[in-house]
């Protein structure tokens, strides 16, 4: 997918100015997406269980800083607030995961 592509998708989602974090980012499309829409004021975390992955992460120019994490979703560390969470990366691959995070 194009990052054009995925800002068509989620413009509609978001504001400029938000911190929003990518929860599969993958390669980082959506990512880039993100840091196009929200703008250079505000701020965009990748997270990923794959290192390699976020290592593609780059910088878009006028962009939101793109911060990565390598973590699990479904396991995550603290985050700093966040006014979005994005997971576009195939959630049906991630059901089995979300269901079991989610359980009482």
């Amino acid at each position: 997918m194009l990052v054009a592509d995925a800002q068509n998708l989620i413009r509609q989602a978001v504001q400029t100015g938000e911190a929003c974090a990518d929860l599969s980012a993958g390669g980082g499309t959506f990512a880039a997406a993100l840091s196009v829409l929200l703008g250079p004021s505000s701020a965009v975390l990748s997270i990923n269980n794959d290192a390699r992955a976020l290592s593609q992460i780059s910088a878009v120019v006028g962009g939101a800083p793109i911060q990565t994490l390598t973590a699990n979703f479904t396991a995550l560390p603290p985050l700093p607030p966040q006014d979005g969470l994005l997971l576009a990366q195939s959630p049906r691959h991630h059901a089995g995961a979300l269901a079991r995070a989610a359980a009482p």
